[in-house]
């Protein structure tokens, strides 16, 4: 039978027991209620129009989904993975914060997203090209008089899928370009069709002799924002950055052309040595034409004495330090 009258409920959703309730399977049930209550007053605030349409689905679904006869956190998870529509639970669900409310309210909240920040990967130098702290010591003109040759579009990869802080998709006005000097390019536009990498064509060269910085203003699907450490010196990779560096004829990145760079040259064509980042064409295929041949050493020599297609002699001409 029922006990009490029409004014005083037997049970009431509006509750405070919490998990694990060791009470008669009765009253215990209304720790169960009370999670699908507080989940509702969840929903009401965002979803307003469909808030009984979605909790109604879930509760009468997880009944179905559940594996056991216990109250537990695991119905937590039963509610998640119904609401989930990427099949991962790690990056939460669309009305995960509702659920994980509701349910946390007695003890009994979701599992810990990923609350890790997304980075730029600086790993073989492939992933992002150019790699940060790459300097191009490849030709920087085509007739001996206009700098014509150079960096104007860079390859970034994310840790993972990434947007515009705040939601929707990257735009150009998500990257700041500084530098070592001034004439530093613009991000013009961005190819997103391979997110977490993305194509950044720049407005026109990096500049000679300076450091480009391309620094990224991007969050995950979490709203985890890429962590802005500032600059932290000469030789670090930062998570939300690139540093690229372009003097002609440096093959050996110490910023500085001597004899050294042909001799690193040589033995990159020999295949004594191989890059710890990049490919060797990125060192030495000086003449820019995707492939590495003798007509590159001549390309190289005239670099070096300025000759040829070069603009000047690059012989002793130096960087300034890596930002």
């Amino acid at each position: 039978g029922v006990f009490g009258g029409c004014n005083s409920p037997a049970r009431n959703a509006v509750n405070n027991i919490q998990y694990p309730c060791s009470g008669q399977i009765h009253h215990c049930g209304q720790l169960l209620t009370g999670c699908a209550w507080e989940t509702r007053n969840e929903l009401i605030i965002t979803e307003p129009d469909d808030y009984r349409d979605i909790l109604s689905n879930l509760a009468i679904n997880a009944i179905l989904l559940h594996n056991g006869s216990s109250i537990s956190p695991s119905i937590t998870i039963d509610y998640l993975t119904l609401d989930d529509d990427d099949n991962t639970l790690d990056n939460g669900t669309p009305h995960y914060l509702e659920i994980h409310t509701g349910f946390g309210d007695h003890n009994m909240p979701g599992p810990d997203l990923d609350t890790t920040p997304p980075t730029i990967l600086h790993n073989d130098g492939t992933s992002t090209h150019p790699f940060s702290g790459y300097v191009d010591p490849r030709a920087e003109s085509s007739d001996g008089i206009n700098v014509d040759l150079g960096i104007d579009q860079v390859a970034i990869r994310f840790s993972e899928e990434v947007h515009s802080v705040g939601g929707g998709p990257l735009t150009p006005a998500d990257f700041d370009v500084s530098g070592t000097g001034t004439g530093h390019p613009t991000v013009t536009s961005i190819d997103a069709s391979q997110n977490p990498r993305f194509v950044l064509t720049l407005s026109g060269m990096i500049p000679l002799q300076q450091w480009t910085t391309i620094i990224a203003h991007v969050e995950d699907d979490l709203g985890n924002v890429i962590e802005n450490g500032g600059n932290q010196g000469p030789g670090v990779d930062e998570s939300d950055r690139v540093d690229i560096g372009y003097l002609p004829a440096d093959v050996d990145q110490n910023g500085i052309v001597s004899p050294f760079d042909l001799l690193q040259f040589r033995q990159y064509v020999n295949n004594l040595i191989q890059p710890t980042q990049g490919t060797q064409v990125d060192f030495v295929d000086t003449d820019r034409n995707g492939s590495i041949s003798p007509f590159d050493l001549l390309s190289f020599r005239q670099l070096i004495d300025g000759s040829g297609p070069a603009t000047q002699s690059w012989s002793g001409e130096t960087l300034p330090q890596r930002p």
